[in-house]
């Protein structure tokens, strides 16, 4: 996008994957004289030696933002992990100081930095192609699901790093409770790469004392092509997440039309809109009777709307949901996002 705009721009990582050799340079390319008439975009979300190297930096500074979990939020589980994040945190305050501008991926990131002494902040939405969801799901995976769901069952998904700040536990608990009251074969799928070994044992160990290691899938990282394949297979996407500085996952749900059900927490409503059911918290019977009222209950029977979904107007929940996630979508589309990133980009560059 930036070449696009006219700008010499290059990409620079502490380490790269190899797809992305061809695109991506090695930071130590970029040691050397600092440029009074250059410019680096810093992209911020975790701890990184990168944001000290910036200090001595002589090229003026701009902080693309996509926040900071709180160290709050995992220090029971790792004390190195919480620590981490606290200096993350103290980074984002020591680089307003020199820092000309924060672009921010939500209005919440962009109170966040302000609350962190940053004065100069704009929003502009991740950068998300949903189009790359148009590709043909991985068969092996596709056929497995397949075999799945003829056992009957709706099927639960939910995508993100397996992380105690995602709260999966929750989820377990939520299902449990859904499969006792609602639908005795349904199923939770959760797809991501572990981040503490620690909650990743502890949330396994959980699954099977509660007597659900047939009825939980923990994928671990997989391939883009099988995530297609999930998303694909889901009935619903739910999330008890506590913190979300965006939650692109929500638009790769709504792309595949899957109803949402979401813990209202961080910029979770910011994204998500009217097109997704919004609990105020994330207890086992607020998520399970949410989902259940989806698939069970229409307006008629309900009497009234559900919190936090839109009028349904003689129509099921699910419905209406999938009509309003698709409106959502045109609100962050590539090209719209990208002017917006564009806009931002100018006004960090040329003022």
């Amino acid at each position: 996008m930036l070449r696009d705009l006219g700008y010499e721009s290059e990409i620079f990582a502490t380490a790269v994957h190899p797809l992305l050799e061809s695109r991506v340079r090695l930071l130590h390319e970029l040691r050397g004289p600092s440029r009074r008439d250059g410019f680096l975009l810093y992209q911020l979300s975790s701890p990184s030696r990168l944001a000290d190297w910036l200090i001595d930096r002589l090229e003026v500074i701009g902080v693309n933002y996509h926040n900071v979990t709180p160290a709050s939020l995992v220090h029971g589980w790792d004390r190195g992990a919480s620590l981490a994040l606290t200096d993350a945190a103290l980074q984002v305050c020591q680089l307003s100081r020199i820092s000309k501008t924060g672009i921010c991926d939500s209005n919440f990131n962009a109170v966040d930095l302000r609350s962190k002494g940053w004065t100069s902040t704009s929003v502009a939405p991740v950068l998300v192609d949903l189009d790359g969801f148009d590709v043909e799901p991985d068969p092996t995976t596709t056929v497995r699901l397949e075999r799945r769901r003829e056992k009957g069952g709706i099927d639960w998904l939910f995508v993100g790093t397996i992380s105690p700040h995602k709260a999966q536990h929750r989820l377990v608990q939520a299902l449990a409770l859904y499969r006792q009251v609602y639908d005795p074969k349904a199923r939770l799928t959760l797809v991501g790469r572990p981040v503490l070994p620690s909650y990743a044992i502890a949330l396994t160990e959980y699954v099977h004392a509660l007597g659900l290691g047939d009825a939980v899938e923990v994928t671990g990282p997989i391939e883009h092509r099988a995530l297609v394949a999930h998303f694909r297979a889901a009935d619903v996407f739910v999330s008890a997440s506590e913190h979300e500085g965006y939650c692109v996952p929500l638009l790769e749900a709504f792309y595949h039309r899957l109803p949402v059900v979401a813990l209202a927490a961080g910029a979770v409503p910011e994204t998500a809109g009217d097109a997704a059911v919004l609990v105020d918290d994330a207890t086992p019977d607020c998520l399970a009777s949410a989902v259940g009222r989806i698939f069970d209950v229409n307006e008629e029977a309900l009497g009234r709307p559900l919190s936090g979904s839109p009028p349904l107007n003689g129509k099921t929940i699910k419905d209406v949901l999938i009509e309003s996630s698709q409106r959502r979508l045109e609100c962050f589309t590539l090209e719209r996002s990208r002017a917006q990133m564009a806009a931002a980009v100018r006004a960090w560059t040329e003022t």
